[in-house]
């Protein structure tokens, strides 16, 4: 195993590790064009993970599309949830959401507080999340039971 081994992460690892921790959450964080949903759509497909193109659904939902320059914090934690329950997998990636950022005004308080209590009512998921870097993604702190942060820059992450 050479050092550039050593210092990535397994995503797939991580993710299946973090349903028993407090927050089953990971948020992956990299510049623009980086490649992040094309690593999204390749990690679910190569496990079985559930993905979630936020942009996508919301674009093909009447009910939703109407909404979209007001879709809030809620509705899209309501929109994780109900796709959770149908895909039916253990771990969920959530990709293509950073069209969200400016309806929010750049705010990511509230999505930050959504993303750290965000639980599935009836079973054990684990929620990937994957954004473009920003100031505030850099300098959040949330740590896993064993102290390792779970928002992770891209660069971090082992390709596939």
């Amino acid at each position: 195993m050479s050092n550039a081994d050593t210092a990535t992460i397994n995503l797939a690892d991580f993710l299946r590790a973090q349903r028993r921790e407090r927050y089953p959450i990971a948020v992956v964080h990299g510049l623009p064009f980086a490649g992040k949903s094309i690593f999204a759509r390749q990690l679910a497909q190569r496990n079985s993970f559930g993905y979630l193109d936020v942009l996508t659904e919301v674009s093909n939902r009447p009910e939703l599309i109407d909404t979209i320059d007001r879709f809030d914090v809620a509705a899209l934690r309501s929109l994780i949830l109900s796709y959770a329950t149908a895909a039916g997998t253990d771990v969920l990636l959530i990709d293509e959401l950073d069209f969200l950022v400016p309806v929010w005004a750049g705010d990511l308080v509230s999505f930050q507080e959504m993303v750290r209590r965000l639980r599935h009512p009836e079973k054990q998921i684990t929620f990937g999340f994957f954004l473009q870097t920003r100031p505030s993604l850099e300098q959040w702190r949330l740590m896993n039971a064993a102290h390792v942060s779970c928002v992770l820059p891209f660069e971090s992450i082992r390709s596939l």
